[in-house]
């Protein structure tokens, strides 16, 4: 895959990776974690969600991207208590520029793990939302992935917290915290994007 210069970061943005960014995202993930909303449903943000599992069963993985801030994180937790991520294992803890890399390593066809590729089905559910003030809403779901390849299918069923975040273009992931409900067992081969 050629890289398009719109998808890298001037080296500056590079290391947004910090104490800051780290803190955000784990007071986030607190927040979403206890959160209890109050039912409402918003079409605009959900419909970014419902969109990201399409894009990621039909391995569209360049506009899916395209959902993504240039500055965001995609995390997946890997304990049963989650912590600070900055002290505990991850099965995924990636910025824009790994996500990019991810994509690209997927589109070289040198992925052995990936051949051929997991085919997926995703049902996103029990979608609701709520709105801040700076212009951000926050999507809760569950999520169930269906993966079949080499004639075997595995599922990964969780919860997963949104934040989209309002731009000049519409909506855009800012964080995606994805809770796999055994995600402090042995996972097998997750190298598809989750």
């Amino acid at each position: 895959m050629q890289v398009e210069p719109e998808m890298l970061l001037a080296e500056e943005d590079v290391r947004y990776v910090n104490d800051e960014l780290y803190e955000d995202v784990f007071r986030f993930y607190r927040e979403s974690s206890e959160w209890t909303g109050p039912g409402s449903h918003e079409p605009e943000p959900e419909a970014v969600v419902v969109r990201e599992a399409r894009l990621l069963d039909q391995r569209n993985y360049e506009s899916w991207l395209d959902l993504f801030l240039p500055r965001c994180v995609y995390w997946v937790p890997g304990r049963e208590v989650v912590g600070d991520p900055r002290e505990e294992p991850a099965l995924h803890f990636d910025d824009h520029r790994r996500l990019v890399d991810r994509v690209a390593l997927i589109r070289t066809g040198f992925l052995h793990a990936q051949t051929p590729p997991s085919v997926t089905c995703r049902m996103v559910g029990s979608l609701e939302s709520g709105r801040h003030a700076a212009g951000t809403c926050d999507v809760f779901s569950s999520v169930l992935i269906d993966a079949y390849r080499g004639g075997a299918h595995v599922q990964y069923a969780g919860r997963q917290f949104h934040r989209i975040a309002e731009t000049q273009d519409g909506w855009a992931i800012q964080y995606r915290v994805l809770l796999l409900n055994d995600r402090a067992g042995s996972q097998g081969n997750i190298t598809f994007i989750l």
